[in-house]
């Protein structure tokens, strides 16, 4: 691991809801440059495959929330506009409902520029547990 991706790393795990920085890799692909231990537990992802990153997105995002979140992040990196979406993730204690929200991050380098996504997952499962919204 880098210096940087070192110093990234760091400052995601400090934060206290689900976080990744996800950027496309020198082939165009998706994938996780950085995330933090919430993100594991959200999409019930085993720490032992990002020993080292980037991370190849599908690798860490269970198959069945995959299409419509590839979907979000590729607008995201086409549009440069944030978006948003809520998913269920079934994980070991149950079903869990997360709101994501994609946010670009834009990085210039020297006469060029770089677009990340700051992937942030908040746990509404409460939510959906509990009684609709207005009822």
């Amino acid at each position: 691991m880098t210096e940087s991706s070192n110093n990234l790393q760091q400052f995601i795990n400090k934060i206290a809801t689900s976080v990744a920085i996800v950027e496309r890799d020198w082939e165009g692909k998706i994938v996780v440059a950085a995330c933090n231990q919430d993100f594991f537990q959200m999409t019930g992802g085993r720490t032992a495959i990002a020993r080292r990153f980037p991370v190849p997105f599908e690798a860490m995002v269970p198959r069945y929330v995959w299409r419509e979140l590839r979907e979000k992040v590729n607008e995201c990196f086409s549009s440069g506009v944030a978006q948003e979406l809520e998913q269920a993730y079934d994980l070991r204690d149950g079903t869990h409902w997360w709101r994501l929200s994609l946010n670009p991050v834009r990085h210039k380098f020297g006469d060029g520029a770089t677009l990340d996504i700051l992937l942030t997952g908040l746990d509404i499962t409460p939510k959906w547990n509990g009684t609709p919204a207005g009822n």
